[in-house]
C-alpha cells in the first residue's frame, strides 16, 4: 500500500511538473511568437520666425520662400539628429519696417519670448536687421539675416565682437560700395549710349529717383555724382523720396515735365510698387533702369530695364527649376529677383551638425558652399556672410516686356563688367517707336 501511494504522488507531482512546463512553453510561444510593440517615435519640432514686411510683396514672398522649403523637408520626413526626427514650424511676424524700422526688435522680441521660435531668419532694410540682430543676440538666439547686401557696420561689429555675435550670419553678400556703384553707372551709360545710337540725340536727359538711405552711405552720392558727370547726359531732375512713399505723382510730373528720356530708380520698399502703378498711370514715356524693387512684379511696366543678383531665368541647376516651379506654383508669379531663403542654411546647418545646439550648428555653416534656388552660394567663415563665390556671380539687366497684360517675356541685354557665368545671350535693347517720337518732337 506504501508502494501504490509513492506511486501517486509520483505520478502528482510529474503532472504538476508537466502543467508548469506546458505554462512556460505556452507563456514562452506567446511572449515570443508576438511580433514586438512599435517603439513610439520621438518628434521634435524646430519653430523658425520669419522676420518681414509682410504688408507688402516683399514680406510675402521671403514667407512662401521660407515655407516652401518648410513644406519639402516635412514631406520627405523632417529631419532625424539621434533616433528623434524634427519637422519644421514656419512663423509669420511682421516688423513693419518700411513704415516704421524700429518695429523689427519688437516683433524679434515677441518672436522669441511669446512664440518661442528657435531660429530667426529675415529682415529687408539695414536698419532693422541691425535691430533684430541686437535682440537676437541678448537672448542668444540664432538669427540668419536677409536684405539685399550685408553693410560694413554690420561686419565691424561681427569682427570686433565674434563672441557676442556668433549666431549671426547673413544670407546677402557683403557690401562692396565701389563694386555697386560701379554696375550701376555702367549699366546707365550702356543704355544712354544705346539711346543715343538708336535715336540721334546728342544729349540723353535723365532724371534720377533714389530713395533717402540712412546717413553716411555713400553710394547714392557716388552713382548720382557719377551720372551727372557723363559725357553727352543732362541730369534734369533728382528726388530722394522715403523707401515706403505712398504717393510719387509730384515727382513723376517733374520727370514729365522736365523731358527725362531715362529714369533711373532705386527703391528697396513699397515705394517702387508705388513708381511702377503711377509711372504707369501717367504714361510716360521714359526707360525705367535700376533697381527699383517690387515694380516688376507689381505693376508691370514695360520696357523696364533692371539689374538683377540673380534671375528667375537663370535657372542652372534642377534644384533651380524646382524651386521656382513650385513658387510660380503658390503665388502665380515668377520667382522673387533676390531672396533666397536662410531658411535653407538652417536645415543644412542641422543636418551637416546632426544637432540642434547652435555651436554646432555654427561651424556646420563656416565656409558652408551650396546649391540653392538663386545659384550657388558660399560662406566667408572670417564674416559669416554668404556671397556668390568666384565663378557664380551673376550681376545682369534684363529688359521685360508685358505681353497679353503680363510680364511675359524678359530679355538679358547688359551683363555687368564684373560679373561671371551668365549663361545667356545678350540681346539688343528694344526702345519702342512711340518713345522715340515722344522725344524727337521735343
Amino acid at each position: 500500500m506504501k508502494f501504490l501511494a509513492k506511486l501517486g504522488a509520483v505520478k502528482y507531482l510529474i503532472a504538476a511538473v508537466i502543467v508548469v512546463v506546458v505554462i512556460v512553453l505556452g507563456v514562452w510561444y506567446i511572449y515570443f511568437s508576438q511580433p514586438p510593440a512599435p517603439v513610439k517615435e520621438e518628434v521634435g519640432t524646430i519653430k523658425v520666425a520669419v522676420l518681414g514686411p509682410m504688408a507688402s510683396v516683399v514680406g510675402q514672398d521671403m514667407l512662401t520662400v521660407a515655407q516652401i522649403y518648410a513644406d519639402w523637408v516635412n514631406q520627405e520626413g523632417g529631419i532625424k539628429i539621434n533616433g528623434k526626427t524634427y519637422y519644421i514650424e514656419v512663423i509669420s511676424k511682421d516688423t513693419n519696417e518700411y513704415v516704421n524700422p524700429a518695429d523689427a526688435a519688437k516683433a524679434a522680441e515677441e518672436a522669441i519670448t511669446k512664440d518661442r521660435a528657435q531660429f530667426l531668419l529675415g529682415g529687408v532694410l539695414s536698419s532693422a536687421i541691425t535691430a533684430i540682430r541686437e535682440v537676437a543676440m541678448d537672448y542668444k538666439v540664432m538669427y540668419i539675416s536677409s536684405g539685399f547686401v550685408t553693410t560694413s557696420d554690420m561686419i565691424k561689429s561681427f569682427l570686433e565682437k565674434p563672441e557676442r555675435y556668433k549666431y549671426w550670419f547673413s544670407i546677402a553678400g557683403e557690401a562692396n560700395d565701389t563694386q555697386t556703384a560701379e554696375n550701376y553707372i555702367s549699366l546707365t551709360k550702356f543704355v544712354v549710349d544705346k539711346v543715343r545710337n538708336k535715336t540721334g540725340l546728342t544729349k540723353v536727359k535723365i532724371a534720377i529717383i533714389y530713395e533717402t538711405r540712412p546717413p553716411g552711405e555713400v553710394v547714392p552720392g557716388w552713382i548720382i555724382g557719377n551720372i551727372s558727370a557723363m559725357p553727352n547726359v543732362e541730369v534734369v531732375y533728382i528726388a530722394r523720396p522715403s523707401p515706403s512713399a505712398a504717393d510719387l505723382s509730384a515727382e513723376l510730373m517733374q520727370v514729365q515735365e522736365k523731358g527725362a528720356h531715362i529714369l533711373f530708380a532705386i527703391f528697396s520698399g513699397p515705394g517702387g510698387t508705388t513708381l511702377g502703378v503711377q509711372l504707369k498711370k501717367f504714361n510716360i514715356s521714359v526707360l525705367l533702369i535700376g533697381t527699383p524693387g517690387t515694380v516688376v512684379e507689381i505693376s508691370m511696366v514695360p520696357y523696364q530695364i533692371m539689374i538683377h543678383p540673380a534671375s528667375g531665368y537663370a535657372i542652372l541647376t534642377e534644384e533651380q527649376f524646382k524651386f521656382f516651379n513650385e513658387f510660380k506654383r503658390r503665388t502665380g508669379r515668377d520667382g522673387p529677383i533676390v531672396l533666397c531663403s536662410p531658411l535653407l542654411l538652417i536645415v543644412e546647418g542641422v543636418k551637416r551638425a546632426k544637432s540642434i545646439n547652435y555651436d554646432d550648428i555654427v561651424k556646420a555653416l563656416e565656409g558652408l558652399e551650396i546649391e540653392t534656388g538663386f545659384g550657388r552660394i558660399r560662406c566667408n567663415s572670417q564674416t559669416h556672410c554668404f556671397g556668390y563665390p568666384p565663378g557664380y556671380s551673376m550681376i545682369h539687366a534684363e529688359q521685360w516686356f508685358v505681353v497679353e497684360g503680363k510680364l511675359a517675356t524678359r530679355k538679358v541685354v547688359w551683363k555687368s563688367p564684373n560679373s561671371y557665368n551668365v549663361p545667356f545671350i545678350i540681346e539688343d535693347i528694344v526702345i519702342p517707336k512711340s518713345f522715340i517720337d515722344a522725344w524727337t518732337k521735343k
